[in-house]
């Protein structure tokens, strides 16, 4: 699998769900074979279509109420679907030039990572970095000759969940092998 280059070449079926680039299409598609789709639908080589990649979405924009700036939705982190039209929006540099505590208004709603709520995949992965911290502050230690407790460590780290989508997806043999050869290498450095 492989990204489909800026104004390249590629072909998709008639739901636009597959897309194969124009190497794939050319040397490893037949023309007399049937192509198995993820959904489960089958066609054939002369029902794909050939399109070019060189949409170029809009990307949303939300302006700051202090400074008129503008942000991109998603680098400010705000929800355009979520705020409606009247919420305020302050960019993260009139956020950091606000006062303190005097200005308790223009933090009402940010919350951190604590704050928010765990469920079973965040509290999961909280709790082994936290495993895996500790051993990694052991083995400095270690290698330190001194105590755990004179090793300096990363606080306040915190892991929770903010989307989940549950998707299935058909995954081909030959992007398989690609992920478990990856993620065989991510245990063995995460182990050494």
């Amino acid at each position: 699998m492989q990204k489909i280059r800026r104004n390249a070449t590629y072909f998709t079926d008639s739901f636009k769900q597959n897309h194969w680039c124009e190497h794939c299409y050319t040397n490893r598609l037949k023309d007399d074979e049937l192509i198995q789709l993820d959904d489960g639908r089958v066609t054939t080589k002369s029902l794909l279509i050939e399109l070019k990649n060189d949409s170029s979405p809009e990307e949303a924009w939300v302006q700051c109420d202090q400074c008129h700036d503008w942000n991109h939705q998603v680098c400010a982190l705000f929800n355009g679907s979520q705020n409606a039209k009247t919420s305020t929006f302050m960019c993260s540099k009139c956020f950091l030039k606000s006062p303190g505590e005097n200005d308790k208004q223009a933090r009402t709603g940010i919350k951190g990572a604590s704050e928010l709520p765990h469920c079973n995949l965040s509290r999961s992965i909280e709790d082994g970095l936290l495993k895996t911290l500790s051993k990694v502050y052991e083995k400095v230690a270690k290698d330190r000759a001194c105590t755990v407790a004179q090793v300096e460590k990363a606080e306040g780290l915190n892991v929770r969940v903010v989307s989940s989508l549950k998707k299935t997806q058909k995954v081909r043999e030959a992007v398989s092998s690609i992920v478990i050869l990856y993620a065989f290498l991510l245990f063995f450095l995460v182990v050494h």
